[in-house]
């Protein structure tokens, strides 16, 4: 069925102004929104409801879904049927935690063996380029930017502070 179009190139293909493209991945064909400029897609609900793009399979109506709460302006990612990560109002990313209290908060428990997060650096000009790079507001006092590590107790057990001193043990 077309709409803006005689020969649509899926099952529903709504068209503004032609982009020029003349094929069709194959995985996604279903649906075409065209446009020789910007195109959108607009969910709306009620202010207070949910958003919603699932995903499905034969076995399962919501294997994965995006979710937008117009309640608590939270952005949601479900896969295999579980909150994986959430995007907060005040910007807060978190992995593992419905509840970001930082910037980037990541929480697991990862399989025997395994970190929490790795970073990989596969460049073969070591000199310049990174793994970790932490910068910030440190000086001479220790004030600005840290760096530590803690046990499951939260004492620390490794501290680097903004003026590069190190303590084991110690802040």
């Amino acid at each position: 069925f077309g709409i803006g179009t005689t020969s649509p190139a899926s099952k529903l293909h709504i068209r503004t102004a032609s982009n020029g493209a003349s094929t069709v991945g194959s995985a996604s064909d279903e649906l075409i929104l065209e446009n020789s400029a910007d195109c959108g897609l607009t969910i709306r609900s009620g202010s207070s409801d949910d958003g919603v793009i699932s995903f499905a399979d034969a076995d399962d109506h919501n294997i994965g879904q995006i979710y937008y709460s117009h309640n608590t302006n939270d952005m949601t990612f479900r896969t295999n049927d579980s909150i994986t990560m959430t995007l907060d109002d005040g910007g807060n990313v978190g992995i593992g935690t419905q509840n970001p209290t930082s910037v980037l908060h990541v929480s697991s428990t990862p399989a025997s063996g395994y970190p929490l997060a790795e970073i990989s650096n596969t460049s073969n000009t070591t000199a310049t380029s990174y793994g970790l790079s932490v910068q910030g507001g440190g000086n001479s006092s220790g004030a600005g930017y840290q760096f530590q590590t803690k046990d499951m107790s939260g004492n620390v057990d490794f501290f680097i502070r903004g003026d590069g001193k190190v303590g084991i043990g110690t802040t």
